[in-house]
This record gives C-alpha cells, structure tokens and sequence, in this order.
C-alpha cells in the first residue's frame, strides 16, 4: 500500500469516527432530553399529588371547625336553656334547674319576691308592698315581670279582698304536670353527651389527619430520584439473571439425580437376579436336577462378576447403554397393585346379584371406596365367572 493510499485511508476512517462521534452525541442529548421529560413529569405528578392532599386536609380541616362551632352553638344555647345536671328527685322547686335558670333572667327584687310567695303563700298586697318596701302598683309590676318571664302565670291571686297571691311553680314544675319537662332535660342531657362525645371524636380525627399530612410531607420529602429507580431496574434485571441461572442449575441437577436413581434401581436389580442365583445354588439337590445344580454356582458367579464390573468400572460413553440394558422392563412398567381383599368382596356381592350389571361408581357405593379399587374393577375382567362389557360388569 503507497503512502497516499494510506493517507487516504486514514482520512477515511477518521471521518466514519467523527461520524459515529456525532452519532453518539446526538444519542446522550436524546437521553438527557428524555432524562428531564421524565423528571419533569415527575414532579408535576408529585405536586399535583401533594395539592390534592392538601386541599383535602383544608377541606376536612374546615368541615371541623364548622362542626366544633355548631356544637359549641348547641352547648350554648343548651346551657342557656337549663343547668344540665343528673336528674334526683325535687322537693324544693326553687331548687329546679329551669326555675333556677329563669330566675337568673329576673331582677333582685323580682327574685325576692318570687321566693317570699313561694316560702309563705296567700300574702296580701299590702303585706307583699311592705316586705318590698314600695307601693302596691310596684307588686303588681314585678308579678308581672315574673310570670312574662316564666312564659307562665307562675303566681296568681285568689280573686278575693284583699288579693291575695300564691305561686304555682310546685304544679308547674314538680307534680304530675310537669313530668314532660323533666323528660325533656333528660332528653336534653343524653343529648348534650352525644354532643360532647362526638365533639371529642371530630378533635380526635382532625388530630389523626394532622399526622397523616405531616407524615404525607415527610415521605413526599424522601421520595425516590429517577437515578435511584434506573438503579432499582438494574439490580432487579441482576437479579433475574441470576435466578435464571439458578433455575438451569437445578435442573441439571435434577436430571442427574434422575439418572442416579435409575443406575440405583439397575443395580438393586442385579443385587435381587444375584442373590437369586445364590438361594438356587444353596437349594438341596433332592428338590433339583443334579445338573442344574452343578450349573447354578457358575451363573451365578457370572452374574456377579458382570455387575461388579459394571458398577466398579463403566465406561463414560456406554454408561448409559449399560444401564438401560439392565434395568428389567418392570422397573419402568410395574404390575398394578390390587386390593385382592376388596377383588373377592367384589365377586362375591356380584354373584349374590346375578344377571345385574353393575358399573364402578355403583360398586363403589356399595363397597366403599379406596385408593386401589379402580385397579382392583379393572383386574375383574381376568375372572372367569365374570361379564365385562361397556355398561359394567355382573355375574355369568
């Protein structure tokens, strides 16, 4: 090759290189591109993720607050209502939460004179002025402002002269006509429980969404890079590959032992034809043909000679020809085990029902079934005294 062929040809291969360069550089801006799309959407789908939550607290957090002002509104309005304690029996009907509730709502001197007519009924005006230290027109106006208070004609006079004014707060309040106002605070208090329950359990799940938001944040946080997923990908493509691995391993491993145990099986074989050939030659020449006997030793010395060295000393190659040679073809294909306990049950209910065909199932209700009976119902074809055909089977 001249030197300008050699120039030329360095020529060439630098350009195809600056060409494969600029492939290359085309192909990491790709990657760097698609590297920030994915980022990028990533952190869109997380802050529309964390604003979704944190609308959702706001919303939940409001729908509390409006429910602990509205139970504090009740609590109020059934505070104002009554002193809601437990309910005992009222001999003093001062002492009745509503009355004293009410009576807070009067003036000093409407209360001094409700209790005086209550404590000593049938007190005239004048003696009602005298207590109040005022004239008989101020009585009448504090009655009045008592029973517009009460909603209620709580004292009334006798009609008489001189008036005279008694209370009514004992049949109001106390007897049999004020039975419905005292199921109405206990109405009243079971309903304040509830409340104070329910309010107890909104404060305790507005707490429980608190630290679900908080722990919302600490995760969102920490949350993976898409470096730390490449990663994740990576390791998990490792570790398949070495699953794969271990898989065809094992199953090598099974197809030698599979092997292992069929060169067992031969040679527990030739142990068995061995030993058969030894009780034959121990076997007392009375029972046998002197001839055999004088035969029997050499065989099966033969025998044993010919195992030994195909246990001892196989050939890599004829291994398994060996082995397949000597393994008997019932190791592979073995008699069928029978129940012949249940095979003569079976004949006998046959014959007690001649000239009736019988199929397995309705044998095996009728004799119970076990693990060997349809080998046991196939062997009853070989029974001379039996019939076999497609509908089943009976006695001849």
């Amino acid at each position: 090759m001249s030197r300008e062929e050699a120039e030329k040809r360095i020529i060439e291969l630098e350009r195809i290189a600056d060409v494969d360069l600029a492939n290359l550089e085309d192909k990491c801006k790709t990657l760097e591109l698609k590297v920030t799309e994915t980022e990028k959407l990533a952190q869109e789908k997380i802050e529309a993720a964390k604003k979704n939550v944190e609308a959702e607290c706001r919303a939940k957090r409001l729908a509390l607050e409006n429910a602990n002002k509205e139970l504090t509104r009740k609590l109020e309005e059934m505070s104002r209502q009554a002193s809601l304690t437990a309910v005992s029996p009222i001999t003093d009907v001062l002492e009745h939460p509503i009355v004293k509730n009410t009576m807070t709502k009067l003036s000093t001197r409407a209360q001094q004179l409700l209790i005086k007519i209550e404590r000593e009924p049938g007190r005239s005006r004048e003696q009602l002025a005298a207590f109040l230290t005022s004239s008989k027109d101020v009585v009448a106006n504090v009655i009045g402002e008592i029973n517009r208070t009460f909603k209620a004609e709580v004292i009334v006079d006798d009609g008489g002269r001189p008036i005279k004014y008694r209370s009514m707060l004992q049949r109001l309040y106390i007897t049999d006509v004020a039975k419905r106002e005292i199921n109405r605070i206990q109405e009243l208090q079971t309903s304040l429980d509830n409340l104070r329950q329910e309010h107890k359990d909104l404060i305790d799940n507005n707490r429980v969404l608190k630290s679900d938001h908080l722990a919302l944040k600490e995760t969102l946080k920490h949350r993976p890079t898409y470096e730390d997923l490449a990663k994740v990908q990576e390791q998990s493509k490792i570790v398949a590959t070495e699953l794969k691995q271990s898989v065809l391993q094992l199953k090598k491993q099974e197809q030698a032992i599979r092997l292992a145990d069929k060169i067992f099986s031969a040679v527990e074989q030739l142990v068995k034809e061995i030993n058969k050939f030894r009780l034959a030659a121990d076997v007392s020449p009375l029972t046998t043909i002197p001839q055999e006997t004088a035969v029997l030793p050499e065989k099966a010395q033969s025998a044993e000679a010919t195992a030994t060295e195909q246990i001892m000393a196989p050939d890599e190659h004829e291994t398994p020809a060996i082995v397949e040679a000597t393994i008997p073809d019932t190791l592979f294909h073995p008699e069928p085990l029978l129940d012949f306990a249940l095979r003569e049950k079976m004949i006998t209910f046959l014959t007690k029902h001649p000239q009736t065909w019988f199929t397995e199932q309705e044998l095996s209700l009728a004799l119970g079934d076990n693990k060997l009976f349809h080998e046991t119902f196939l062997s009853l074809k070989d029974c001379p005294v039996l019939e076999v055909s497609e509908q089943g089977v009976k006695a001849k």
